[in-house]
């Protein structure tokens, strides 16, 4: 058990146990208490979406959802991804749209314009690759 206190060095001990940086500033095991409700309301949330691969295109690719919890523009090179090919395997109808979408993700602009092309490049061969050869799972 971690003895809460104000040092800086115990609130670093909590975020690196949990992996969480909600804990940093925590002082009261009060606050833990309710940190720790928060975070396991909102994860069972989330856990009712990956029961099935529909539920993860909902979670991913949702608008509500998204909008709620971040713009799909806040996506950066390394996460868009995984919501293209989930939109593809559950046969989402917006598909091409979120292709689109996902083509000029947050961050590629800080990119060199090599990387860029070279995202572009990627990108463009996945989509093409996933509407070719990847049959929906539903």
């Amino acid at each position: 058990m971690i003895s809460i206190t104000d040092d800086e060095a115990s609130q670093e001990e909590l975020v690196k146990l949990t992996g969480c940086q909600a804990f940093t500033g925590i002082t009261e095991k009060s606050q833990i208490a309710k940190q720790l409700t928060y975070i396991e309301q909102a994860g069972f949330t989330l856990l009712k979406y990956m029961e099935d691969i529909q539920g993860l295109d909902q979670l991913l690719n949702s608008t509500t959802i998204i909008n709620s919890m971040m713009s799909r523009s806040h996506h950066s090179t390394q996460t868009t991804w995984l919501p293209l090919i989930v939109a593809r395997l559950a046969n989402n109808p917006h598909f091409e749209g979120i292709a689109q979408q996902l083509a000029t993700p947050a961050g590629l602009c800080k990119l060199s314009t090599e990387k860029q092309q070279e995202y572009q490049q990627q990108h463009n061969k996945l989509v093409s690759y996933l509407r070719e050869h990847v049959k929906p799972l539903v």
